[in-house]
């Protein structure tokens, strides 16, 4: 066995001592900032993370049926509290004469059935018009 002190470029195992800062090398880079982004947005540059980096985007998370749903149920629910609201707040009856019908209702329930009537009848139309396209494709299709 050598008594002589182990190269560390030949013996992987042999303990290196870090230099002392005078004897290190200049670096030619900057210091990093310290509002500078953490080393995985830096080298991605916006691209999705790799799995398993531990680092999550918000343009990777794709948008799904659920999600729209959730946004749906939250939308239709606040605007059920605001037409409630409307609803009680605006609870004088209020004549109403249409051709030979007289009917005497709350105004916001009158305003509530001239809306629901609206929606139903762009419903009517749409379909209409869906049962058009679907027809002409089925023609197409077969032929």
């Amino acid at each position: 066995m050598s008594t002589e002190p182990a190269d560390p470029a030949v013996d992987p195992i042999a303990p290196v001592s870090p230099a002392p800062p005078s004897a290190q090398a200049p670096s030619s880079l900057p210091p990093p900032a310290k509002d500078s982004a953490p080393p995985a947005f830096a080298e991605d540059k916006g691209k999705p993370a790799k799995k398993g980096s531990g680092v999550e985007h918000l343009d990777a998370v794709k948008h799904t049926r659920t999600g729209a749903t959730w946004t749906a149920i939250i939308l239709g629910t606040l605007l059920l509290i605001v037409l409630l609201i409307f609803i009680v707040q605006n609870g004088e009856p209020t004549k109403v004469v249409f051709l030979s019908w007289d009917v005497s209702l709350p105004l916001g329930v009158l305003l509530l059935a001239a809306a629901i009537i609206g929606v139903l009848g762009t419903a009517l139309v749409g379909a209409a018009r869906m049962f058009q396209v679907w027809r002409a494709a089925r023609k197409s299709h077969k032929g």
